[in-house]
């Protein structure tokens, strides 16, 4: 076993590995497994090619939520079936920080896994407390989405000051 390898199963052997995430200095009272989820099953209006959605999460006020892994889907207009369709395409946007997770929008299964997987994010994310995180999904296609799933896994780090 080679030494990053040695050091990486040491400390988190010994530590949560989110804790690896928190703000360097500031203990930590708690590490709590959360969800921040999307349910846009009733949309005011379909995601279409012309007219896409904007959806924001506000991120509570009394923690740190570092983001693992994300999942999502999407239900299209008229039908009842849940699609992980690669024609919705999604941007993520962090407006604390005006950062946004993606280069561009980005096929639904390519970011938010497909058939019950979520997709693992190589590198957890760390959005600050009262950050709102902005999802917007547009069609890439003449088809239209009137369901629109979309969760952030992860946990929320409580500091102990």
């Amino acid at each position: 076993m080679n030494e990053f390898w040695r050091k990486l199963c040491d400390t988190t052997g010994t530590d949560n590995y989110i804790s690896l995430f928190g703000e360097p200095g500031r203990p930590i009272a708690l590490i709590d497994n959360y969800s921040y989820t999307i349910d846009g099953n009733s949309l005011s209006a379909d995601i279409t090619q012309t007219a896409a959605q904007t959806f924001k999460i506000v991120m509570d006020t009394d923690s740190d939520f570092v983001c693992t892994f994300l999942s999502g889907s999407a239900r299209a207009t008229g039908g009842s079936v849940i699609l992980f369709s690669p024609a919705v395409l999604v941007q993520i946007t962090d407006e604390a920080s005006g950062r946004t997770w993606l280069n561009q929008p980005a096929p639904l299964p390519m970011i938010a896994g497909q058939g019950g997987f979520p997709f693992l994010l190589t590198s957890p994310r760390v959005v600050k407390p009262r950050s709102t995180l902005s999802v917007r999904a547009i069609s890439a296609q003449a088809q239209s989405f009137s369901g629109f799933y979309f969760t952030f896994h992860g946990s929320r780090i409580y500091y102990a000051n």
